[in-house]
């Protein structure tokens, strides 16, 4: 908790990681990547309350990921190449998410706080084509926005079936 992340220029990750709670955490996105990037036994990743101020992305593959979850993080785009990846745990803001190479995800619980495109959600749900357990709620404070409650959730089930 509370950690501030500056890799050293010559650091390589944690090759031996299989496990990682992140809360509060702040790093640079490129930073992150970098510390993530050879941690190629990582089974297991949360992260609650960190700020990447960018993408949280890890462009080489994580092939025993099989947990992925990202709390209320200040986070433009989430993109993991994560063959194994079983669950997906996301609350915060509508993002991309891009998780084309999950075809083993099943279970994805996503909360949402703000939407700007009701599109958005058919573009959400194409991302987990194997998907079998969603649970999807999505919150409005704005109460012009509610009337579109209904659209919305026609939207998700047509995507769904």
């Amino acid at each position: 908790s509370f950690v501030s992340i500056k890799p050293p220029s010559k650091f390589r990750g944690f090759p031996n990681l299989r496990k990682l709670d992140l809360q509060l955490l702040d790093a640079s996105s490129k930073d992150f990547e970098t510390m993530l990037s050879n941690c190629k036994l990582l089974e297991w990743l949360s992260m609650d309350r960190c700020r990447l101020n960018g993408e949280l992305r890890v462009g080489s593959p994580l092939p025993r990921l099989v947990y992925l979850q990202v709390v209320y993080c200040q986070v433009t785009k989430i993109q993991f190449h994560a063959v194994e990846l079983a669950n997906f745990v996301y609350k915060g803001d509508f993002v991309p998410i891009a998780l084309k190479h999950s075809l083993k995800l099943e279970n994805a619980n996503i909360r949402l706080y703000s939407l700007n495109d009701r599109h958005a959600i058919s573009d959400l749900v194409k991302c987990f084509p194997n998907l079998q357990n969603l649970n999807f709620h999505l919150s409005w404070n704005d109460a012009e926005v509610c009337s579109q409650k209904l659209t919305l959730h026609a939207t998700v089930l047509a995507c769904l079936t």
